[in-house]
């Protein structure tokens, strides 16, 4: 019988859709918006905003009992709400840190 070895993946590059400074553009257009009609946070849903905003797409769309939310702060770091089975995706999928799972 053979002896089986586990060897680690490579390790690769994040899946965006866009590089990071494409996201940070989309952001701070929507922080200058919110400036000009002073609105002290956005709480962003929808699987099309969500795309827009993180880059991170997923068939559980379609279940909506499951939602899935992008605050948007001012001045601090976004923060992505997620149910805690699209959290290993997401990390992989999109440029935003912080997420509550």
């Amino acid at each position: 019988m053979k002896e089986r070895r586990v060897v680690a993946a490579p390790a690769r590059e994040p899946a965006w859709e866009f590089p990071r400074e494409e996201y940070e553009q989309r952001v701070q257009k929507a922080r200058d918006a919110m400036s000009a009609e002073r609105i002290d946070c956005l709480l962003i849903s929808g699987d099309r905003n969500l795309r827009y905003f993180t880059g991170f797409y997923t068939q559980g769309w379609i279940n909506p009992s499951r939602p899935r939310y992008f605050v948007l702060p001012p001045e601090s770091d976004p923060v992505a709400i997620l149910p805690s089975g699209q959290a290993v995706g997401f990390r992989k999928m999109s440029w935003v840190v912080q997420q509550i799972d």
